[in-house]
């Protein structure tokens, strides 16, 4: 059984398939549906964060003041 780690992996590879199908195009559909490839790009950036978290990879962010 795949652990949710290799799914969100899964998930995010189906997705930048498909979207390397659809290069050079603004929308596609599924189903009938019409979908905007800007979504799909929307799509892979959030699996990317989730699989970094699941990883344990976080970001500090500091600023200093003077």
């Amino acid at each position: 059984m795949a652990t949710y780690l290799e799914n969100l992996q899964t998930a995010r590879d189906v997705l930048a398939a498909k979207l390397a199908t659809v290069a050079g195009t603004r929308n596609y559909n599924i189903d009938g549906q019409q979908v905007d490839t800007g979504e799909l790009f929307k799509r892979i950036e959030l699996l990317d964060n989730a699989i970094a978290a699941a990883q344990g990879a976080f970001e500090i962010i500091d600023q200093g003041v003077t």
